[in-house]
């Protein structure tokens, strides 16, 4: 049985989920503990919880935490542990306080194998659509050596600058991408739909037509004729692309062409940079051993080259080189980055080094982002701009064509 409860926290944050206790005092009674205000309670209906629960599952895309929710979910269960509060009962807090049902479900299930014996890295280790390889993997070592809650706060400093990194590389494509497929389909529309009418009227009167309005026709003649399959295949093309590059086979040519792509290619290198030099930091930071932070790197590197450079950096320090001979072997890193490397290497002071160059690559990141958008945006208004007066041209011309002919 569970209970749906809808609860104000001290901050005044609207509160609501489902608890699988078996009265609604029982519900009361682990809200009042959590400093929640409880406004309802009732029966969740079996039927509707199964619905939820199926739903979840069969597109857990479309319901998994965002990365700052982890996040949250993160610090919170840190802080709770530096207070003095035992894991069961901080994992008990956090559940009532998380917004998300994923992973709600997943911190009961935590709870639950923790209440059975079992660890909280291992709980953890069983939710990789929620909690990263690296997640699970760095609280095993913090449970191991004692020091969970700073292991904690150290997973959650690292996916915060992810998950910032990401906003800031989202956010300065998402405007002139949304302009792109407005102005695409304004200009679908208008040729197709608009523009006949008027070249209609241009070739009734067509005595020394402007080559402007010529070419106009000649545009909108092969919209009018073959606008909706022309539409169709980029449509079909695109779906296509995207399950290609989806495929083990597509995925390397996918990741090698942002990589090299002019502009976007290097925000997207740089970004991959600070995401491997900060999540190696962390890990060696944590007290993972080389390789096999290496290899955690690898799995969550979101990009096949990447992928393949810390295959071959991973092989070639089990042969025997350094870190920095290894990393200097592969066209992906550049030289000041080994260089960097060889002197942590040398002095002792290979993680500092590594959260230098974190931060560096990720202030070179936000530099490459601004100038990105700084290109993008008199780019489109040139290219949008042009179209509209070439159009206006072409029609105002016509016009004053055929005004005069009338005359």
């Amino acid at each position: 049985m569970a209970i749906r409860y809808v609860a104000y926290s001290q901050d005044g944050r609207r509160v609501e989920g489902s608890l699988p206790v078996d009265t609604p005092a029982q519900a009361e009674e682990m809200l009042w503990r959590s400093e929640l205000t409880v406004v309802s309670l009732k029966e969740d209906r079996p039927a509707l919880q199964q619905f939820r629960h199926q739903l979840y599952h069969q597109v857990p895309t479309l319901f998994k935490p965002k990365a700052l929710e982890l996040v949250s979910f993160t610090r919170e269960l840190a802080t709770l542990l530096h207070a003095g509060i035992p894991l069961y009962s901080a994992l008990g807090i956090v559940q009532e306080r998380s917004g998300n049902p994923l992973l709600r479900e997943a911190i009961h299930d935590i709870v639950q194998r923790i209440q059975g014996g079992g660890s909280f890295s291992d709980a953890v280790a069983r939710h990789p659509t929620i909690f990263p390889p690296l997640y699970a993997r760095l609280a095993t070592v913090g449970e191991e050596t004692g020091r969970l809650e700073l292991i904690l706060l150290e997973i959650a400093n690292y996916m915060e600058g992810q998950a910032i990194l990401t906003r800031k590389v989202v956010s300065a494509i998402r405007y002139p991408a949304f302009v792109a497929v407005v102005a695409v389909g304004a200009g679908f529309i208008l040729v197709t739909f608009s523009l006949p009418a008027l070249t209609l009227l241009f070739k009734e009167y067509g005595a020394n037509l402007p080559i402007t309005t010529k070419i106009l026709i000649a545009i909108t003649d092969i919209a009018s004729a073959y606008g909706k399959l022309m539409f169709a295949s980029v449509i079909l093309l695109t779906i296509g692309l995207w399950a290609y590059f989806r495929t083990a086979r597509g995925a390397p040519t996918r990741d090698a062409l942002v990589l090299k792509l002019p502009v976007f290619g290097r925000v997207a290198r740089l970004a991959v940079l600070y995401r491997f030099t900060s999540g190696l930091h962390t890990m060696l930071n944590a007290g993972l051993p080389l390789v096999e932070a290496l290899q955690l790197a690898e799995r969550t590197s979101g990009n096949s080259q990447v992928q393949g450079a810390l295959v071959k950096t991973r092989e070639d320090i089990m042969s025997g080189r350094s870190l920095s001979q290894a990393v200097g072997r592969q066209p992906l890193f550049p030289r000041f980055f080994s260089q960097m490397i060889a002197v942590g290497e040398q002095s002792g002071t290979l993680s500092q080094n590594l959260d230098s160059l974190a931060k560096f690559f990720n202030q070179e990141t936000d530099r490459a982002v601004t100038a990105l958008t700084g290109m993008i945006e008199p780019a489109m208004i040139l290219v949008i701009g042009g179209t509209v007066g070439f159009i206006a041209v072409a029609v105002m011309s016509s016009l004053y064509g055929i005004i005069g002919q009338i005359k």
